[in-house]
């Protein structure tokens, strides 16, 4: 699952690359419909809080660019933890807000975006609390990945 997906330019790399089914999610109809028709990829429009998904439905999440943009954290990690078979990998690219992106969080804010962002520990931390165990590894400047997985 691509979870908050947007566009589906990520999710659909991945599903040519690794040949395998792939479900952009999102909560923005406008975005979806953007998504371009690809035989392995198909929409769901969700909130990422509520996922209409049966228990260890997906392999893995992909989640990028998007966890800092969810008004309930909390409530999306569980949803990846019931949705994530246990043992199945998850994979999130996030901005880091302190140092200059505390600019970009203010700017967020100011937007009426929740800009919960977390530094690379402070997700790992926050993750590995609640079920999601892995590390996170910075990107660039400004920019990590967290590459974990699900435990039982």
């Amino acid at each position: 699952m691509d979870l908050g997906g947007g566009t589906g330019d990520l999710g659909a790399g991945v599903a040519r690359l690794l040949e395998a089914s792939v479900v952009v999610a999102d909560s923005t109809p406008q975005m979806l419909a953007r998504v371009a028709a690809q035989p392995l990829v198909s929409v769901s429009l969700t909130s990422a809080e509520g996922l209409p998904f049966s228990d260890a439905y997906f392999d893995a999440v992909l989640c990028s660019d998007a966890f800092h943009h969810f008004r309930d954290p909390e409530a999306v990690v569980r949803e990846i933890r019931r949705t994530v078979r246990p043992g199945g990998g998850v994979v999130m690219l996030e901005l880091d807000g302190s140092g200059m992106g505390r600019l970009l969080a203010m700017i967020e804010r100011v937007l009426g975006e929740p800009a919960g962002f977390r530094g690379p520990l402070e997700l790992q931390q926050y993750l590995a609390a609640r079920g999601i165990v892995g590390t996170s590894t910075r990107q660039r400047a400004l920019s990590y990945a967290f590459l974990g997985v699900v435990r039982d």
